[in-house]
């Protein structure tokens, strides 16, 4: 899941990015392969609210993960739960300067 929300906040940013400069909005965009940034956000909800658990790294079989799991690196522990916090800045994202709602935060 951390991977999924790293690459669903470069594409919330570069989807903010294209509707300043083309007052398209990407959010919605969905592509042929039917992968869209809001189904992206979608997936994430249910892990966001408790309604679904995700155990990180589990299945991983990335030796980099692993090292990491040994060496007790904060957030790599293998089969640890998935820590909803860290959704916070992607979700608001998504809401605030990409899916309409109106913002009241300087510079979004």
């Amino acid at each position: 899941m951390l991977y999924h929300v790293y690459i669903l906040e470069l594409f919330i940013t570069l989807a903010s990015v294209l509707l300043k400069v083309t007052q398209k909005n990407y959010y919605h965009f969905v592509s042929p392969s039917r992968a869209s940034v809001k189904e992206s956000v979608d997936f994430l909800i249910p892990f966001v609210s408790g309604e679904k658990t995700h155990a990180e790294f589990a299945n991983s079989h990335v030796a980099f993960e692993k090292r990491c799991a040994v060496n007790k690196e904060l957030g790599f522990e293998i089969g640890g739960k998935y820590n909803a916090k860290e959704s916070a800045l992607v979700l608001l994202q998504a809401a605030y300067k990409i899916n309409g709602v109106k913002n009241n935060f300087p510079g979004w």
